[in-house]
């Protein structure tokens, strides 16, 4: 229906250029990224196999458990030999929910190592089976921690999986605090299930024979969609890639019949290649634009890379010109054919510079630059008040990772700072929450009563604010901040700019050498001090 709607002109039927099932392709793929209706469906069917994992007790839980999966889980469920209509649609999403489903590690306890999906980074996150001597095929994963404290145990880790795989797990961050392991939606940032990462989850398992488009195409595409042009100069420039345009060579194949020729030349001959490139006229026009001939002139045998190499030599300005000229010739070429009538080159040319100066005239608004009121310099805490600032550092390429943090009172003199140089190789945003996490440790440890905890990280500090439950990967740390926060009789948490947290982040940095802590502060940060507070 949509197809039709797409490809046809009221009450004649047209010609479809691109099967349906390549127009349902993302726009990066090289599609126009319709939704495919069914693979729509299945997302929300996959969402009420979310639901039933997530709330077993509810009675439809309850009832499909004993009709269906009795002795087991819904993701391991058959369709039976009698199903309802309900069930065996819903069965119809499971293998959806299993392409995203994943354990976060809390204990460890729940969680069987080499069975479960628990690791990231893998498909369908789970691995094979390697030293089974060491740890047994239903060995649960608290079995890879070290007996006391909450941190992996590197040496069987990286005895029992690969390099890349030891790597991946020795980056899951471990709560402090002990509690259940749960799962999570990994094809969304935060963790939560959602139709739209179903649905795209239900199109890549129903294209999974199909070939991935080449680096080179998946840039056509981009730069295609990002031109600054009219939509529809976007939409007909993707036509000219696909060879979807009906020339008379296009009409031909798929009319088999003759009588059609070029307009301006009356060549019976006409393809992709003559249509913008060929015809005498076209020519011309390629001549007065300023545009280098020699790059136009250079047309390989597939349309496509003839738009992909105009993309990557051109730059974005002259591109969106390069492609409004190629819509403005077919306008032309179209308006020659039905009316009779044409522009010059020199008309045409003109058109187009008028046309895109109007466009870019009507789509440009006054700047106005709106910005929230984040503090650009460090303050001082009010009197009973201990301010912590927190930051990180990244040392590539080495699998080390720095945090820094420092104490100070109203006065803002400093009470007590921090390095502490980390083994892992983790995101940028992971460390801010290690950084984070020692920084209220530290007040824990210091029994300070009253405190501000301040960082240069928004996203991290806004999930610090939230009540809900944190499920993306921050969650452990996130979960034991605010738990710790819990034994203050204050504790705040403030957004900086970077430049109100040098100090912070200078320790941070040297943790690489001189991972350490104390009251007394070197010369250089003496300065820093001054200069924060003064």
């Amino acid at each position: 229906m949509i197809a039709n709607l797409w490809w046809h002109s009221g009450e004649a039927r047209k010609i479809h250029w691109i099967s349906w099932q390549r127009m349902c392709l993302s726009k990066v793929q090289g599609g126009l990224g319709f939704r495919d209706l069914q693979a729509f469906n299945l997302g929300m069917l996959a969402k009420q196999v979310w639901r039933i994992l997530s709330f077993p007790d509810s009675l439809l839980s309850k009832v499909l458990q004993a009709k269906f999966f009795p002795e087991g889980k819904v993701l391991s469920a058959t369709c039976g030999r009698n199903p309802s209509f309900t069930w065996r649609s819903i069965h119809a999403a499971i293998g959806i929910v299993r392409g995203g489903f994943r354990w976060r590690i809390c204990s460890g306890r729940s969680v069987q190592v080499w069975q479960d999906p628990w690791l990231p980074g893998l498909t369908p996150f789970v691995f094979f089976l390697l030293q089974l001597q060491i740890l047994s095929i239903c060995g649960f994963v608290i079995l890879l921690m070290l007996p006391l404290g909450r941190e992996w145990n590197h040496s069987m880790v990286r005895a029992l999986f690969c390099r890349d795989e030891a790597e991946s797990i020795l980056a899951i961050p471990l709560s402090c605090a002990d509690g259940e392991d749960f799962f999570v939606w990994h094809r969304t940032a935060d963790g939560k299930f959602s139709v739209r990462s179903a649905y795209h989850v239900a199109v890549s398992l129903a294209n999974q024979s199909q070939p991935s488009p080449s680096s080179f195409e998946s840039f056509l595409w981009k730069t295609i969609w990002k031109a600054n042009v009219p939509g529809k100069i976007r939409i007909f420039i993707w036509k000219l890639a696909k060879n979807a345009l009906p020339t008379c060579m296009n009409l031909r194949k798929k009319l088999r019949a003759d009588g059609w020729g070029c307009p301006f030349c009356g060549s019976e001959q006409e393809d992709i290649e003559h249509a913008f490139l060929r015809c005498s006229f076209v020519r011309q026009i390629w001549a007065l634009s300023n545009l280098q001939w020699s790059l136009i002139s250079a047309f390989p045998a597939d349309p496509c890379a003839w738009v992909e190499r105009m993309a990557r030599s051109l730059s974005p300005g002259d591109f969106a010109f390069f492609i409004s000229i190629c819509w403005a010739v077919w306008w032309n070429r179209n308006r020659a054919l039905m009316e009779h009538a044409s522009l010059s080159a020199g008309d045409l040319l003109s058109f187009v510079s008028n046309y895109l100066a109007s466009f870019h005239q009507v789509n440009t608004s006054p700047v106005r630059i709106v910005s929230k009121s984040i503090p650009t310099s460090w303050s001082p805490p009010e009197l009973g008040e201990v301010k912590l600032n927190f930051d990180r550092a990244l040392f590539a390429p080495s699998s080390e990772v720095g945090l820094g943090v420092i104490a100070r009172d109203a006065a803002g003199a400093c009470i007590w700072w921090k390095s502490v140089c980390k083994q892992g190789m983790y995101e940028p945003e992971m460390v801010e929450a290690f950084a984070a996490r020692e920084a209220i440790l530290l007040a824990l440890r210091f029994g300070w009563r009253r405190i501000i905890i301040e960082g240069d990280s928004a996203n991290l500090l806004l999930k610090l604010s939230e009540p809900s439950p944190d499920c993306s990967v921050l969650g452990p740390i996130v979960r034991d901040i605010k738990l710790l926060a819990f034994g203050f009789d204050q504790c705040l948490f403030s957004l900086v700019r970077r430049s109100g947290n040098k100090i912070a982040h200078c320790l941070a940095r040297r943790a690489s050498v001189f991972a350490s802590e104390g009251s007394c502060v070197s010369p250089e940060l003496a300065k820093l001090l001054f200069l924060e507070h003064d």
